[in-house]
């Protein structure tokens, strides 16, 4: 939701600056907008991960509203309250919600999010591209409210009753997933 502050470098630099210091090669799991970044990272380095586990990866799914990828997107996100942004994800209120709804109210964040949300769409046929290319492992988790619309040759799990965020709304069932996903030794 644009937590982030503006970043200094790309995504796929400070995933690696991130990653510098593992002495290991760890799944990387990434939910949404992420799973692209995740996946470029992935694909440019399978020397440093083990695996990829893509929780309701965008480019894979409906794309959002136009007007949500408009230009009244960021006032629109500004002015959203925690109830209506709870209710806009499908996801229950609680901290998470309204913790989300004052950062979009951050100067901005709200900017951050749309434009994340339009360069999702149109990076959607290369990161899917990538998905065919990628080696390490990769296992994708989506809620069966908001399910793949397009086939692919990675083990999808669904999520009975979730929606595009299951980590918020089902934690547990998400956890196993990801606690389930080994990568092959050397693999």
């Amino acid at each position: 939701m644009g937590r982030s502050a503006t970043a200094a470098q790309p995504m796929n630099a400070w995933l690696a600056d991130l990653l510098s210091p593992a002495r290991t090669r760890p799944v990387l799991v990434a939910h949404s907008l992420a799973c692209g970044t995740a996946l470029r990272f992935a694909v440019d380095h399978p020397d440093r991960v083990s695996g990829l586990v893509l929780v309701s990866p965008a480019f894979l799914q409906a794309p959002v509203r136009r007007l949500a990828r408009s230009g009244l997107a960021a006032p629109m996100m500004r002015r959203m309250s925690a109830t209506r942004l709870a209710r806009t994800l499908g996801i229950p209120e609680g901290a998470e919600v309204e913790s989300a709804a004052a950062d979009l109210r951050r100067p901005g964040v709200a900017r951050r999010v749309a434009a994340a949300v339009r360069t999702d769409i149109a990076q959607r046929p290369h990161s899917r591209a990538l998905l065919d290319r990628v080696s390490v492992p990769v296992q994708i988790v989506v809620g069966s409210a908001d399910p793949l619309i397009e086939a692919v040759d990675h083990p999808v799990t669904e999520i009975a009753g979730a929606g595009h965020h299951p980590q918020l709304t089902h934690p547990s069932q998400v956890a196993r997933r990801v606690g389930g996903f080994t990568a092959p030794v050397g693999g």
